[in-house]
């Protein structure tokens, strides 16, 4: 076996290998979003159903577009103001809406709103599934590449005329 057909055959052998990698790589991301995105739905279930969590009724107070966040203002069960700030902001929560905000009874200023948490959420897998195409793209056309490059020195070379025209 010549040396261009052995070097084809590497090449191959490792364009498919970066496939398989980034395949690996981009469906691993996305299963344990998943994975920790129900686990954090669940998690809430919990703590609601052991009576860990208090709920109350709250207030926008402020809704920064410019700096992406949302505060809200709510009682706790002592009757004591509290506030929080989130690092996002969605033009559903304009200030004065009316929300949900749980807290733990001994932490009662560590209040949040489980909608607004939902967005954090969202935005992170957007952000985690973008990172995921990027790499898978980049791998996949890498591998791509080697596979061609693998073909093209194995493929037999056109013999030469005999005779020049």
């Amino acid at each position: 076996m010549g040396g261009k057909k052995v070097a084809g055959g590497i090449l191959i052998g490792i364009g498919i290998s970066v496939m398989v990698i980034g395949a690996l790589i981009g469906g691993t991301q996305l299963f344990v979003t998943i994975i920790a995105g129900n686990q954090q739905n669940l998690m809430m279930a919990n703590a609601k159903e052991l009576g860990m969590l208090e709920g109350t009724d709250g207030t926008v107070m402020e809704a920064d577009q410019e700096n992406k966040s949302t505060t809200v203002s709510y009682y706790d069960q002592d009757g004591n103001y509290q506030e929080s700030e989130w690092p996002i902001y969605s033009s559903d929560y304009e200030v004065g809406k009316e929300v949900t905000v749980y807290y733990m009874e001994q932490v009662p200023d560590a209040g949040f709103v489980p909608e607004l948490m939902e967005l954090v959420w969202r935005q992170g897998i957007k952000l985690l599934i973008i990172q995921s195409a990027i790499v898978l793209s980049i791998l996949l056309f890498i591998g791509t590449a080697m596979i061609v490059g693998g073909c093209l020195l194995m493929k037999k070379p056109k013999p030469k005329p005999m005779y020049p025209n």
